[in-house]
């Protein structure tokens, strides 16, 4: 020990090395096995908060998967029950359809045959003379226009007693038959009974109209109403609204024919026999005419009505898309230099305070430069349609997602071997990496002002979708679209990548400890329109916004800045193909 008297002393460095030398101890030998274990323990903690989220994910799987089957076999069981009723009703559908022509003839027969048994005293009643005439009645047109709903069997046998009641009331009460009259929307009654003629009658009107009271109304086309006065059959305002076309060719040839009456007997006969021919084939030219409307009609809706579509459906989908990282660095981090770089002494020099500064303007830096860049996602889907409207997909995509940051400023950081105390230089970085950790720095930290450059951050992920999507037609060919889906993304590699060549790459793979998160959910809103190319292909295009539901970092309790969830926005562009469909 050295003592007043004693003038030899050792400088005070040397003195310090050696009196911490004799108090350095060496470790215990279960020092390392301490240590050991507990890295296993974390490690083993790890491992299984992992395989939490893989059980999760395999449990999500399998319930969407017994899902699925159920809703499919039980499409399947209905879709069987719906096919076998149309079978069921083939032969009815077949009687009630094909023999429209017999139907229509077996309708109209009672008709003629009643109307022929008419007695003569209510046919003389319309004439002022007294002379006999015979008067024919054709057929009514409605009896041969085509229905558009299927008529029941039991209409012709109701039809037909009607028919009976009618004659037989007529032939009881033929002296006090009243007929009716209708020229230009005027109707005129004629008593039968009191001998007189209308004042219409004697006018020798060509255009007239009788009918007789029948079940229900029908069209009777009138040769003539007396031996010289013969009338040309009018179509009604019914017959004209129905049937323009052929009600408009009638009038013109009605207008066309002379209104002068023949001479003689055989001459009227002749015209009356012509004028009849002709009334019995216009019901058959409106019947044809109606025929080939309603074929044109199912036709043109047959054309108009798409088909139905395959259940199953598989696409692929490309989105171009913007990425927030959303991760924040503190703004505070203390000294930028230790106290072994210190030493003993109290204050900072004016060297120390520049790199500070330059520290604090590099985070500053960070903040503002930031920028979300170009990003994509591939998917491939396959999709169940669950009716008309809703479809359940599930699928396999990529997912890579950059954003990027201006700089001006690099980091050195060296390390201080503890036997040689010789400084090493460890590799040159940007203010990111370090500031994400609690332990920020090592022994000593150099910050340096360089020429800008960029840094790029690369996140690539693997995504399992699954979701839902509701469609809905806007026209014959467009529809839009509305789709929700939450995905899993598994992290596959991260990149740190600066275009300045002091500053190099960082890469880490899925197996390397890193300060990001392995793998975190997302929920993904599509909204857009479809137009369909063809009766199986169908493009679709709208915005998409997908939302991570935690932070990029794993442990972003322990970072010394608060963190934000990332989130992309961008345009899903998709092609579907639907997979067969029902002939």
């Amino acid at each position: 020990m050295s003592s007043a008297a004693n003038n030899k002393h050792d400088n005070l460095e040397d003195a310090f090395r050696g009196r911490m030398h004799d108090a350095e101890a060496k470790p215990s030998p279960d020092l390392w096995a301490r240590i050991d274990h507990d890295l296993t323990v974390q490690e083993s903690a790890r491992y299984k908060s992992s395989m939490v989220w893989y059980r999760q994910l395999a449990a999500a799987c399998l319930v969407l998967l017994v899902a699925a089957s159920s809703i499919f076999f039980y499409q399947i069981s209905k879709d069987n029950q719906q096919a076998a009723q149309p079978l069921a009703r083939t032969a009815p559908d077949q009687q009630q359809h094909i023999p429209v022509a017999e139907e229509a003839n077996h309708i109209a027969q009672p008709a003629v045959q009643e109307t022929k048994q008419l007695p003569a005293a209510s046919i003389a009643a319309t004439s002022g003379t007294g002379n006999s005439a015979e008067t024919i009645q054709q057929p009514s047109t409605d009896n041969f226009i085509l229905a558009e709903k299927d008529a029941a069997p039991a209409s012709v046998i109701e039809k037909e007693s009607m028919l009976a009641e009618v004659t037989q009331a007529n032939k009881e009460n033929a002296e006090n038959y009243t007929s009716v009259l209708t020229v230009d929307k005027t109707e005129v009654r004629v008593q039968s009974n009191t001998g007189n003629t209308s004042s219409y009658f004697a006018s020798g009107n060509n255009f007239s109209r009788t009918s007789v009271i029948t079940p229900e109304p029908q069209v009777r086309f009138n040769a003539y109403t007396t031996a010289r006065q013969m009338l040309t059959a009018m179509p009604t305002a019914d017959e004209m609204r129905r049937y323009p076309i052929a009600a408009n060719q009638l009038l013109q040839q009605q207008a066309a024919a002379p209104a002068e009456l023949p001479g003689t007997f055989r001459q009227l006969n002749n015209s009356f026999t012509t004028q009849a021919a002709s009334a019995q084939t216009e019901p058959v030219k409106l019947l044809s005419l109606d025929i080939v409307n309603a074929d044109q009609k199912s036709k043109a809706l047959k054309e108009d009505e798409p088909k139905e579509q395959g259940r199953w459906s598989i696409g692929m989908a490309y989105v171009p898309s913007y990425f927030d990282q959303n991760i924040g660095i503190p703004q505070q981090m203390g000294s930028v230099l230790p106290a072994n770089i210190m030493g003993f002494r109290m204050s900072a020099t004016t060297a120390e305070a520049e790199m500070e500064q330059n520290m604090q303007e590099a985070r500053s830096e960070f903040e503002q430069n930031t920028d979300p860049a170009f990003s994509f996602a591939v998917e491939a889907k396959a999709g169940y349609r669950i009716g008309k409207k809703w479809k359940i997909f599930s699928g396999l995509g990529f997912t890579q997602n950059t954003a990027r940051t201006k700089s001006s400023y690099i980091i050195k950081q060296f390390w201080l071997k503890p036997n040689t105390k010789e400084q090493e230089q460890l590799n040159t970085t940007t203010v990111f990496l370090p500031s994400l950790g609690s332990s920020v720095f090592t022994d000593s930290v150099s910050v340096a002002k360089t020429d800008a450059f960029y840094v790029n951050y690369r996140y690539r992920h693997l995504t399992i979708p699954v979701g839902m999507q509701f469609e809905s037609n806007i026209s014959k060919s467009w529809q839009w679209y509305a789709a929700g889906s939450i995905a899993a993304n598994l992290l596959l590699e991260t990149s740190v990548m600066a275009s300045n060549n002091e500053v190099e790459d960082v890469h880490y793979s899925r197996t390397d400890h890193s300060p990001f998160r392995k793998m975190q959910f997302s929920g993904n809103v599509s909204v857009g329109v479809a137009k369909r190319i063809s009766n199986n292909i169908s493009v679709s295009a709208g915005p998409e916004l997908r939302g991570f539901f935690d932070t990029m970092l794993s442990d972003s309790e322990k970072a010394l800045a608060p963190q934000g969830r990332p989130y992309t926005v961008g345009l899903n562009m998709a092609v579907s193909y639907d997979l067969g469909g029902k002939k």
